[in-house]
């Protein structure tokens, strides 16, 4: 079965092959990367489910990254699937530095007393751990003392007891047994921070991925509209204009300016990790569910990401909460939900696609016989588009039509339809590659590019057809087909309900 809610899956070394050798094996690192063996794994999480890959720019240099991406892109014409790529930029954040010597990690024991290094550029100790800032910040000034410095999303707390202006360092006291690993998140809670909206290593990164053609970039940390728009101005200034914004949602100030940074961004992303830092946790839930219909209404793609199958990373099964936190998102009907260190450096990361996707199709399976509630019309967005998008919906309920077919030179049409989370298969003709990949976030969607073809009726015919092949649809599946002016841009005026065969044949004449 299709599923409809969408997976993205972020990529890193646990899927990787360097010298023949598996990530967490002795001189792994040293070896170069076997782009063939890498790809035939890469292609497996597509086969198992994995709708877009996400490319963490918290980790890895352009070289690193530029090598990954090449070797998705040789996955997809091993799986025969095209897939969204997905930057997502380090962001105005705080993380451990580097380690002087070999060490990996430090252990700790609650009550013990050691430092923590604000001075920039500085490898971390046992005794003093140093802190890498957005902008090389120094933030000794803007801590004060008895504020809680929480490490690797909350594993590890440090209390600030004291700081020494001759040093600019903090004295903290460890208040769990826990360890201090390199490059891991830092949150200093109830503490504003002085980032500047885009750091010049954003900036690079975005530039880069740009050059690569990426899909999609989730910007980390946003706190206003302006953050939003600072990226899109780069967007289209390097003519890539058509690029879509997915606005991280993970501090207090996001929320506060909810609605103007869904209205900037293209979509959004619950980022839980941080959010649920940086405000209380118990909140994080009804926040995650007004972020999901707030995204819905405004007929723009939300993704939920963050420890849903976090003790895979380690093991082979999921916990019933994790289980149950993936159907929750899929009841409160997100577009996609993500994977983070379960396919980046966990050690079932092929095992951590299809249990989601599992988890997906039978909470949609128990959504259609259960929970099938209408997702209301927006008079916002009363287009003729998306009165027509609506109805082709409704269709399915009241004359069991079993997919909808639209042709689509923008997406627009493609994400009202989506926005209404039919429960059908939503087949998308596109006439631009861009396009396809880029609606590999949006609900229910499945995106085919045409090739150019002597005449539109063929080419839309050719789109079909490829449907068809893939098993999707048949030819006397009954659909609703959504249509403009063929061979022209521009959105969906018409709605037709018919066979497959019939919608072919007439447009090939």
């Amino acid at each position: 079965m299709n599923k409809r809610v969408k997976i993205v899956a972020t990529l890193g070394p646990a899927v990787e092959i360097r010298g023949g050798k598996k990530f967490g094996e002795d001189g792994y690192w040293g070896e170069k990367l076997d782009v063939e063996a890498s790809a035939k794994n890469i292609a497996k999480l597509i086969e198992a489910g994995a709708n877009t890959f996400r490319f963490n720019f918290s980790h890895g240099d352009h070289q690193e990254q530029g090598d990954r991406m090449a070797t998705v892109k040789l996955a997809e014409k091993l799986a025969g699937k095209k897939v969204g790529f997905l930057l997502d930029t380090k962001g105005p954040e705080i993380r451990t530095e580097l380690f002087e010597g070999e060490a990996k990690e430090y252990s700790y024991k609650t009550g013990e007393k050691i430092r923590v290094a604000t001075k920039q550029g500085i490898k971390s100790t046992r005794e003093v751990i140093a802190l890498n800032v957005a902008g090389a910040l120094d933030i000794y000034d803007d801590v004060e003392v008895g504020r809680q410095v929480l490490v690797d999303d909350g594993k590890l707390g440090l209390r600030v007891v004291a700081k020494d202006d001759a040093t600019r360092e903090f004295e903290v006291e460890v208040e769990n047994d826990g360890v201090i690993a390199k490059q891991k998140g830092v949150n200093i809670p109830n503490t504003k921070i002085p980032f500047p909206a885009l750091a010049e290593r954003d900036n690079d990164d975005i530039r880069f991925g740009l050059e690569q053609g990426i899909n999609f970039i989730a910007i980390s940390f946003v706190r206003t509209a302006k953050d939003v728009e600072e990226v899109r101005a780069i967007c289209k200034e390097t003519g890539n204009g058509h690029v879509q914004l997915f606005a991280k949602i993970e501090n207090q100030q996001g929320i506060d300016n909810l609605d103007e940074i869904i209205e900037a961004a293209d979509g959004i992303m619950i980022a839980r990790g941080d959010l649920a830092i940086e405000v209380p946790a118990e909140k994080v839930p009804s926040i995650q569910r007004m972020i999901i219909k707030k995204c819905i209404a405004a007929k723009k793609p939300v993704i939920v990401a963050t420890q849903m199958l976090h003790t895979m990373i380690d093991n082979p099964l999921p916990t019933r909460a994790e289980v149950s936190d993936i159907a929750n998102a899929v009841y409160y009907r997100t577009d996609a939900v993500m994977l983070s260190g379960e396919t980046a450096n966990g050690k079932y990361p092929l095992e951590a696609v299809q249990t989601m996707a599992s988890i997906i199709r039978e909470a949609e399976t128990t959504l259609e016989r259960e929970y099938n509630d209408e997702v209301p019309y927006s008079k916002e967005v009363s287009t003729t588009t998306a009165f027509l998008s609506k109805q082709a919906v409704r269709s399915v309920e009241q004359i069991d039509t079993q997919a909808i077919i639209t042709d689509s030179f923008t997406g627009r049409t493609a994400r009202y339809l989506s926005s209404f989370r039919a429960t059908v298969p939503v087949c998308a003709v596109c006439y631009d590659p861009t396009l396809a990949r880029q609606l590999a976030l949006s609900y229910g969607v499945t995106a085919h590019y045409a090739e150019d073809a002597a005449c539109p009726g063929s080419r839309l015919a050719a789109g079909i057809k490829s449907f068809i092949e893939s098993g999707l649809i048949s030819e006397d599946t009954q659909a609703a087909y959504m249509s403009g002016t063929i061979g022209q841009s521009g959105a969906a005026h018409s709605l037709e309900i018919d066979t497959v065969k019939e919608i072919l044949a007439k447009n090939a004449k």
